[in-house]
C-alpha cells in the first residue's frame, strides 16, 4: 500500500534542521526500499523549508506510523507533528522522477 506522511517542523527550527540534515539524508538513502519519494516543503517562495513529504510503500497503517520513527529529523524534535495518509493512486502507470 501506498501511504503520503505530511511532517510539520516545529518553529524557528533551522537551527536543529541544519545540524541533523547529513544524518538524516543518510538515513533516508538506508530506507530508499520503503521511502519511495522523499522531499522538504516550503509554504511560501523561501529558503527555509517547514516540513517534509514522504510516500512510502508498507503493508499497513501500522508499519507506516512506525517507518519514520528513527528518522533523525523525528528523534531528535525537529518534527511537529506527522500527517498520514493512504494513498490511492489515480493513474496505474509507474511514476519516475
Amino acid at each position: 500500500m501506498l501511504f503520503m506522511l505530511r511532517f510539520y517542523d516545529k518553529p524557528d527550527c533551522l537551527s536543529l534542521r541544519q545540524r541533523w540534515l547529513p544524518a538524516h539524508l543518510d538515513w533516508l538513502a538506508r530506507h530508499q526500499s520503503v521511502i519511495k519519494i522523499a522531499g522538504s516543503l516550503r509554504t511560501e517562495d523561501c529558503d527555509t523549508p517547514d516540513g517534509a513529504c514522504w510516500l512510502v510503500e508498507v503493508d499497513s497503517f501500522a508499519e507506516a506510523h512506525v517507518c519514520y520513527l528513527q528518522d533523525p529529523f523525528w528523534r531528535e524534535g525537529l518534527r511537529e507533528r506527522v500527517e498520514l495518509h493512504s494513498l490511492s493512486k489515480a493513474f496505474d502507470n509507474p511514476v519516475t522522477l
